[in-house]
């Protein structure tokens, strides 16, 4: 309905995705795009600052389960850098139906002073000219009352508080370990890296789940999360011996899934090339290029 514009969907359900994905192909639509992911990190990492027209976060935000609430979208922060991404006079559309989530999202936009309402007041429980979507309309059909915002955004300048994220170079340690690819799978159990000796970490964490072992070449490949703002993510490290020399072990990220060179991608292979020099007396971290290497690393 609005061809003038390019539109960018955000989804985390892989099936909605391959839905709205098939839709836009059978209607030959080149002017949408839909990513799979956290709208708050698209909106961070992927968006240029005053580019928005349109900002809309529709129904079922949050899903009403406890579990998924930590995928509650809306806060102060998010006001302050959708503010950042969207034009002075770019319009935020906001629906929900869920009782307990409405006061918050009343209270996010009554504390901001970057957007000002649209309506005569905070929010409208009848919006005629808005496209239904899918979970709305099961919604009304179930009698619940949604609730509509519609606000502007003002000329309020917003502190730039997220730029866009500089990404590091490919992040590698070089470990001399007298230890074959199966000794040092048999010592991993999963474990967290411990980042409190580093202040400037506190706000990353890292976790290695699993180890798996390759069989086509002597190496290793860590199941890794790493929580950091703006984007989580869940990589593969590759702990592989080198050819040149059996008793030295190259740890690097893995291509699968495009990971991101983020400082967090750099800690997590510090943290486990450390892990590696635990594993014998004998071992060390000859060279890296990391950034914030462990203390073990010269």
């Amino acid at each position: 309905t609005q061809p003038q514009h390019n539109i960018i969907g955000i989804e985390t359900s892989r099936t909605s995705l391959k839905k709205a994905a098939s839709k836009a192909k059978n209607n030959h639509t080149r002017h949408v795009r839909i990513v799979d992911g956290s709208g708050y990190a698209l909106l961070w990492l992927h968006i240029a600052p005053a580019s928005l027209t349109e900002l809309h976060i529709n129904f079922p935000d949050p899903w009403p389960k406890e579990r998924s609430m930590h995928r509650q979208l809306l806060d102060d922060n998010f006001m302050h850098l959708a503010a950042t991404r969207l034009m002075t006079g770019g319009r935020l559309f906001i629906a929900t139906d869920h009782p307990a989530y409405q006061p918050i999202v009343t209270d996010c936009l009554t504390r901001t002073p970057y957007f000002d309402s649209r309506l005569d007041g905070v929010y409208s429980t009848v919006d005629n000219e808005r496209f239904r979507t899918k979970y709305e309309l099961k919604a009304l059909a179930e009698g619940r009352v949604p609730f509509y915002y519609k606000y502007e955004r003002n000329d309020m300048a917003a502190p730039a508080a997220f730029p866009l994220p500089v990404e590091l170079e490919m992040p590698h340690a070089i470990v001399q370990l007298p230890l074959a690819v199966d000794e040092i799978a048999a010592q991993f159990a999963p474990f967290a890296a411990d980042l409190t000796d580093n202040a400037a970490l506190t706000d990353i964490n890292v976790r290695y789940a699993a180890l798996f072992r390759t069989l086509h070449e002597p190496s290793l490949l860590a199941e890794t999360y790493i929580n950091e703002q703006p984007q989580d993510q869940r990589i593969g490290l590759k702990i592989t011996q080198r050819r040149e020399d059996e008793s030295s072990y190259i740890v690097q990220i893995h291509s699968i899934g495009f990971p991101r060179p983020t400082l967090g991608a750099h800690v997590a292979v510090g943290r486990l090339a450390h892990w590696l020099t635990t594993l014998h007396p004998a071992a060390t971290i000859t060279r890296h290029n990391l950034q914030h290497a462990p203390q073990a690393a010269h």
